[in-house]
Formats: C-alpha cells, structure tokens, sequence
C-alpha cells in the first residue's frame, strides 16, 4: 500500500473554470503509482470501472507518482511540456484510469518520479491544448515549510 503524503506540497496552476481533484493523503493507495491530483476541463466523474474519458474538446489530467515501477529513460524534466495532440494513443484503463485516448510522460522533480496521463476527446481546441500545457508547467514540488510557489 502506498500513501499519497506527496500530494500536500504539489503546487499546480489550474486553469480558470477547470475543477481539481486532491488525492486525500490518508488514504492508502493499493495501485502505483498512486494519483496525486485529477484535474478536469470539465468536472471528473466517476463511472462503474474507474474515471470516466473526457468527452468532445475535454481534457482530463491525472498527475501521479511511482513507488516502485521506476519508469525508465533518463527522466529529464523538460523546460515545456508537449502534448502531441495530433498522435495521442489509446490507452488501456487501469487502477480506475479511464480507457482512451492519451499521452503519458515520466521525469524527476525533486528526487520523486512524477508522471502526467493526458487524455483527450475528440476535437481540443487550440486554445485548451496551450491551457492544459502551461499547466503542466506550472507543476512545482514545494519542500515542507516552503513558501510561495
């Protein structure tokens, strides 16, 4: 069982009218990685099997860290964060993730493994493609008793 304690120093720009998820960090996780925050164009809504996909021009993020699997690849951080929102691949449902259309990356902050499972309806607009990516760069770690983001 993994605990998602992370979650009370991530700082996330979400984007105006957007609705984010905090995973109660009390909770014990019995899948890693374990989802740290969900964050939605519209609100999330659970189905009977997990997350439900976003549906036409929505855009759902999960924000997650490994314990144990240890993606591989060097784990760089980039400086920006691309979405190929033309090439995204399907992908199969697990620990409650929907099964859809998405993008996963991995990388290092601060000595955790970090990933963002992107998924995306049909028809994403130009303008919440550019708002989900400067979330994904706005993502900071803050160390206990740190200020400011």
């Amino acid at each position: 069982m993994f605990s998602a304690a992370l979650v009370a120093s991530l700082v996330l720009a979400v984007p105006h009218g957007w609705h984010a998820l905090r995973a109660n960090p009390a909770l014990k996780a019995s899948c890693d990685p374990v989802e740290l925050m969900i964050v939605g164009s519209q609100r999330p809504r659970l189905g009977a099997h997990g997350w439900r996909a976003p549906g036409p021009g929505q855009v759902l993020v999960f924000v997650e860290v490994d314990h144990v699997n240890k993606p591989v690849g060097a784990l760089r951080r980039p400086r920006h964060f691309r979405v190929p929102w033309q090439h995204l691949q399907p992908l199969e449902g697990c620990c409650g993730t929907p099964g859809s259309r998405g993008w996963i990356t991995w990388f290092r902050e601060r000595g955790h493994v970090l990933g963002f499972i992107v998924f995306a309806g049909p028809s994403v607009s130009a303008a919440r493609q550019r708002a989900t990516e400067r979330m994904l760069d706005s993502l900071r770690l803050r160390r206990s008793g740190e200020e400011g983001a």
